[in-house]
């Protein structure tokens, strides 16, 4: 839950994670690396909302299409370069779920 110190709001980890549906850990990684402008106090990183706010301001949005060039490969090697990439990188995952859950079967004895 958001802070007011000094009349500065302050978010902590799980407000930024829970906000930005990202992981805990993600939110933390991005402070280490200044992704996230924040300070450290004791063992908790701190935004303050203007932080936040220009951080916000920054994401670019990622244009449809701009899938990577490994996604990209795949969708020509399948004959599917016709489809946008949207769809080729949702294929993809379906396939990827299926094999996990191929594989997961397959562990516990269930073929």
């Amino acid at each position: 839950m958001a802070k007011t110190l000094a009349g500065v709001t302050l978010y902590d980890v799980p407000d930024i994670a829970s906000a930005l549906d990202l992981s805990e850990e993600t939110v933390r990684e991005y402070f280490r690396n200044d992704t996230l402008v924040g300070k450290k106090i004791g063992s908790k990183w701190f935004i303050t909302e203007d932080n936040l706010k220009s951080f916000l301001e920054e994401v670019p949005e990622k244009p449809e299409n701009s899938h990577s060039p490994e996604v990209q490969q795949i969708a020509r090697d399948l004959g599917m370069e016709a489809l946008d990439s949207q769809t080729v990188f949702k294929k993809i995952q379906d396939l990827n779920s299926t094999i996990a859950s191929l594989g997961s079967s397959s562990a516990n004895g269930n073929s």
